[in-house]
């Protein structure tokens, strides 16, 4: 439960003070400790991390769809139903609020790992929204609607889910790609899925059925097209934009109020890193 939280990284300490013992331990090699570490993130995941991922995807869906229910049902004036179905969502929430302190945790020590339950509920919920992407392209907006939900109600990091949406044959001409490389470098992002760069959701043209894509096999065909002197002429682009963000970026760290920051920042570490078991805090790097 959620009155639980606080005590948790309590008892994952007392398991780990076990770890001292092992050493004394027949037998023991350098795996034993590693061993260790594994069999506790093992019951943490399959007590704590994975109920509280399904307790948030089925909180987060019900609220979506409760809340969307009750909007037709109000609009076609059944207020009964449109109450029925704000209680709903209404239950949804209180049945997940056990995991709200979980994820407002810092991250937890075990024996020789750290886990961030914040962050691995992240990528767990981002992988889950994902693989529901890659099935049901169609339902993208409804995801994406579901990673921002978390964001807001829980504070977890989730990536909404972005596919392209057109197949390779209808990517962008690199000419193109060459001469607006700033546009090209805001608008789009890369996909390790599919090795090509997506368009952003966001700056596709309002009302477009389509993302546009770059993938190698454009950039094959526009070499084939246009020959082979192209691809000097689009290293030496993309080296000059290069070369301008890194000065950009290095006019930036060297300014005196980021620099003096920084500094700060680096003597405070060298004196609290000893009390601190090297583990950066997580407040202190968000502040």
């Amino acid at each position: 439960a959620g009155g639980g939280a606080p005590r948790l990284p309590r008892l994952l300490a007392a398991f780990a003070d076990g770890a001292a013992l092992l050493p004394h331990c027949s037998p023991y090699s350098s795996e034993t400790l590693q061993a260790y570490d594994d069999f506790m993130y093992s019951k943490l995941e399959l007590g704590v991390l994975l109920p509280a991922a399904a307790a948030i995807e089925t909180e987060l869906r019900l609220q979506q769809f409760a809340v969307s229910e009750a909007s037709d049902l109000a609009a076609g004036g059944s207020g009964e139903a449109a109450a029925a179905a704000r209680g709903v969502a209404a239950e949804a929430v209180a049945e997940a609020r056990w995991v709200a302190p979980l994820a407002a945790l810092p991250p937890l020590r075990l024996v020789t790992s750290t886990v961030s339950i914040r962050q691995w509920l992240g990528d767990k919920l981002s992988a889950t929204l994902y693989e529901n992407a890659a099935v049901a392209p169609q339902d993208g907006p409804r995801l994406r609607e579901l990673a921002a939900m978390a964001a807001e109600h829980y504070g977890i990091p989730v990536a909404p889910p972005h596919l392209p949406a057109v197949g390779p044959a209808a990517g962008l001409d690199i000419l193109e790609v060459m001469s607006n490389l700033d546009v090209f470098a805001a608008c789009f992002a890369y996909s390790a899925a599919t090795h090509s760069f997506v368009q952003r959701p966001g700056a596709a043209p309002r009302g477009a059925a389509y993302l546009s894509v770059l993938t190698v096999d454009a950039v094959a065909a526009a070499a084939r097209a246009h020959g082979l002197a192209l691809l000097p002429a689009v290293v030496n682009a993309v080296y000059k934009f290069l070369a301008r963000r890194i000065t950009a970026l290095s006019q930036v760290l060297f300014s005196e109020v980021v620099r003096g920051r920084l500094l700060t920042e680096a003597r405070w570490w060298a004196g609290a890193r000893g009390g601190l078991q090297s583990l950066y805090p997580p407040q202190r790097a968000a502040r």
